[in-house]
């Protein structure tokens, strides 16, 4: 079924620059032929190989052929991209996981293959990260928050990279308890400090931050006919906290969370809702920072402080 928005990306819109000599890209042409027999013979099963050349699109980086020997180049090639994939998974979120493939690119543009890593198992994200493909509108705020996404990473910020890591962990794990506490821990990583810490500062701070009326659901990112809840910060911080900590402190959901219903074709129940929603909220505040480029404020404890003592309430 069509979708509300209808900014749907397409492969008329590809290549699509993110930054420097690096590109989201349509390369299904280009891996049905790719020839993985090296690697065919001793560790790809057939199924393997099919999936392999069943990739449709992908982030590439480009560089010159005299450093595609160099395992330096490949190295900080990967490592660039790896990162830019984290901002796609803020962005957008998807069952992809991270898979990387080295090669040269022959005159007639097929792929020569050098080295390739594999997932083992897909991601377990969640229903309401399975109904939107990326959009135009993605790859823009993709691009936009890269440059601070990187500066993050390069200059050590540990709030933000430890958010950004504990953010994909999340998406790892295929258990919801564990990716509630540890979401939960990402929004503590940026929004608390030694001196301000706890439930009551991380809920206000956040409301501060995003606003109390902000949505947890935008309609246009579901198909027509799947009806979301109108839920909005304000809502469901709480009710979060109140999760968080039945976790933490060894004991389970509440029973009201879990008889309450959540909406059709998606969360089960209220409980999923806010396993969606701490997510949603951590990908939020992460996608204001670095489209603000707000490192220094929140990579040094002082500064943040001081900037919620004279945010407006």
């Amino acid at each position: 079924e069509p979708y509300t928005d209808k900014d749907v990306f397409s492969s008329k819109d590809l290549p699509f620059e993110i930054w420097p000599n690096v590109f989201l890209s349509d390369v299904r042409e280009q891996m049905k032929g790719l020839d993985l027999t090296l690697w065919a013979r001793e560790y790809l099963s057939k199924h393997d190989v099919e999936k392999i050349q069943g990739w449709k699109y992908a982030l590439i980086h480009y560089y010159d052929e005299e450093q595609y020997l160099h395992s330096d180049a490949e190295l900080q090639s990967r490592d660039l991209l790896h990162k830019i994939f984290i901002g796609l998974r803020i962005v957008r979120p998807s069952r992809v996981p991270w898979q990387y493939l080295h090669a040269r690119i022959e005159p007639n543009g097929n792929l020569d293959a050098s080295g390739f890593s594999r997932a083992e198992v897909p991601l377990t994200v969640l229903p309401c990260d399975l109904w939107a493909p990326i959009r135009r509108n993605d790859a823009g705020l993709l691009k936009a928050i890269v440059p601070a996404l990187l500066k993050a990473y390069e200059a050590n910020c540990e709030p933000l990279t430890r958010a950004m890591r504990v953010l994909e962990m999340g998406y790892i794990t295929p258990f919801p308890d564990v990716k509630q506490l540890l979401w939960v821990t990402g929004l503590e990583a940026l929004f608390t400090s030694a001196t301000y810490h706890g439930a009551p500062v991380v809920i206000h701070r956040i409301r501060q931050f995003l606003g109390s009326k902000t949505r947890v659901y935008e309609q246009a990112d579901f198909h027509i006919g799947v009806s979301v809840p109108s839920l909005t910060l304000k809502n469901v911080l709480q009710d979060i906290y109140t999760v968080r900590n039945r976790l933490a402190h060894g004991e389970w959901i509440p029973g009201e969370f879990l008889s309450r219903p959540g909406y059709p074709g998606g969360a089960k129940s209220y409980a999923d809702i806010l396993v969606e929603a701490t997510g949603i909220v951590l990908r939020l505040a992460l996608t204001r920072i670095f489209k603000e480029s707000l490192l220094e404020t929140f990579g040094d404890k002082d500064k943040l402080d001081r900037y919620f003592s004279h945010a407006p309430s």
